[in-house]
């Protein structure tokens, strides 16, 4: 770890512009300051300033040819967001500071790792650490800065369990100590900024390590009590784990999938099943690696509804009937009673409208690619259309869920064959929605609705709908090949329908 100075062109260029604003100072303050000194990229930059907030943050967006937003205006927070070339998107905040005495603000902040200030000034970068920061970073110390931490904002429990998993930080005593007599003080905390500190651990690492923190120091029960039905929860033949134990091996699998795509993480690892799905995801490197970094909305990337969906997928089968069939159990309903549980769950963190659907979606089809036949390609066509028709855009992850699924289903014990068979239908999926979308996914219909009406005389209405989907089918599965072969299915359909 090294207190020098060193940031990005990027960032530099910002430190330099913000030296020549008169009348302030102006400090570094935060995790910017900790990810730089623990050697961690940081996207999102935090000012304290002692000068006019408005003044400096307005200038630096119109030097940025970036946006300038209010967050308080009696508070004077201010934010400035500007994409760079590549469309990477830099998030910085202006605050004043604290009743004008910087040692003040800093000791008033959560960890001590959290309360280092970095002056920006002069070209020095002078560290300012009145609370030992520097020192518990170098020892991997995770400290509070005063004994009223937690009591003063009881979210910051949350945080423990982010900073303990993702930096493999040690909790201090005064941590251990301190949050079980505030823990009760999370109740009063609004939904919204649990959701987004617990994201936060989501878009982290060592996320199952981060869960079972906050299982250990009764969060997840208070905040997320549905998920409490799957401990213990025992699943039958071939389930080798409990509900919840299954629940987090899958999400182990679901995050070294994630970084193998976006951090290029390799593993040296035993499993010769992980080493399968690191040689798949390889031959969609670009396009996953797209999809995984893209957001519904600004805040959150599809990485992180993809591991809260992955937390909820089996949240249904304690609410299900087992069937057992040659000493196996199945939970036909699983799909769908989870998916009401991640809907409810989603509006109640007031996550936005696609999100929520995004979420259900995933839950309700989880397990819809495992009844993709491999046999008759016409078939298959047609079973694979309407898995994309079902699942939509959470498509690619979907598919990947279903190997984590597998081998946290059956560990390294699983049939050769059964994960052959897995393999092949993720296979299948990522590359007809990749590399045959028009074909497979969303073929041109040789007849529109308009179409239909004119000459066939169809009436607009669930019908109408209902023969646009099913033509969409035949063209996607190969039964329909040209326009006039699609004239002969059609009549022949409208046929049929009117016996």
């Amino acid at each position: 770890m090294t207190t020098k100075p060193h940031f990005s062109a990027v960032e530099s260029s910002i430190f330099k512009f913000l030296r020549l604003q008169p009348d302030s100072l102006i400090y570094l303050v935060g995790g910017a300051v900790r990810d730089e000194l623990f050697g961690k990229p940081s996207h999102d930059l935090d000012f304290v300033v002692s000068g006019n907030v408005f003044v400096v943050a307005r200038a630096l967006a119109d030097y940025l040819h970036g946006f300038f937003y209010i967050l308080d205006n009696d508070r004077k927070y201010a934010r400035v967001i500007y994409e760079t070339a590549n469309t990477e998107r830099h998030v910085i905040d202006f605050a004043p500071v604290l009743a004008g005495d910087l040692e003040k603000d800093l000791r008033a902040r959560d960890f001590t790792i959290n309360a280092i200030a970095r002056e920006i000034n002069s070209r020095e970068g002078q560290l300012i650490d009145p609370c030992g920061g520097i020192n518990d970073l170098q020892k991997k110390i995770l400290r509070p800065c005063s004994s009223t931490c937690f009591r003063d904002d009881p979210v910051r429990i949350i945080r423990v369990a982010r900073f303990v998993a993702s930096y493999g930080l040690q909790p201090s005593p005064q941590v251990t100590d301190l949050v079980p007599l505030s823990i009760s003080g999370l109740s009063s905390i609004s939904q919204e900024r649990k959701r987004d500190e617990f994201f936060k651990m989501l878009d982290g690492k060592n996320v199952v390590q981060g869960l079972s923190i906050l299982y250990d120091m009764g969060v997840l029960q208070q905040f997320l009590p549905e998920l409490t039905s799957l401990i213990n929860f025992p699943q039958g033949s071939p389930h080798i784990h409990n509900g919840w134990q299954h629940t987090l091996q899958a999400m182990q699998y679901c995050e070294l999938m994630a970084n193998h795509v976006q951090l290029r993480e390799q593993f040296d690892h035993s499993m010769p099943m992980v080493v399968d799905i690191f040689r798949l995801l390889d031959e969609y490197q670009n396009d996953l690696r797209t999809d995984f970094g893209s957001h519904l909305v600004f805040e959150r990337s599809r990485r992180i509804l993809f591991l809260f969906a992955a937390l909820y997928h089996d949240v249904g089968k304690p609410l299900d009937s087992a069937v057992e069939q040659s000493g196996r159990y199945r939970y036909p309903h699983h799909q769908v009673l989870g998916a009401e549980k991640m809907r409810r769950r989603a509006v109640t963190l007031a996550l936005s409208r696609v999100e929520v659907q995004w979420l259900q979606r995933f839950v309700a089809h989880h397990m819809d690619l495992h009844d993709v036949v491999l046999e008759d390609d016409q078939d298959q066509r047609s079973a694979l259309f309407r898995f994309y028709q079902a699942a939509k855009d959470t498509t690619p992850f979907v598919a990947l869920f279903s190997l984590a699924d597998l081998l946290a289903t059956y560990g390294d014990a699983i049939p050769q064959q059964r994960w052959q068979l897995g393999l092949s239908r993720c296979r299948l999926a990522l590359q007809g929605w990749y590399d045959c979308h028009q074909e497979l996914v969303d073929p041109k219909l040789y007849f529109n609705g308009d179409e239909l009406q004119q000459h066939f005389g169809i009436k607009p209405g669930k019908q109408l709908g209902a023969l646009l989907i099913s033509l969409k089918e035949a063209q996607a599965a190969g039964r329909v090949r040209s326009k006039q072969a699609a004239e002969q299915w059609l009549r022949k359909k409208i046929s049929d329908l009117k016996e």
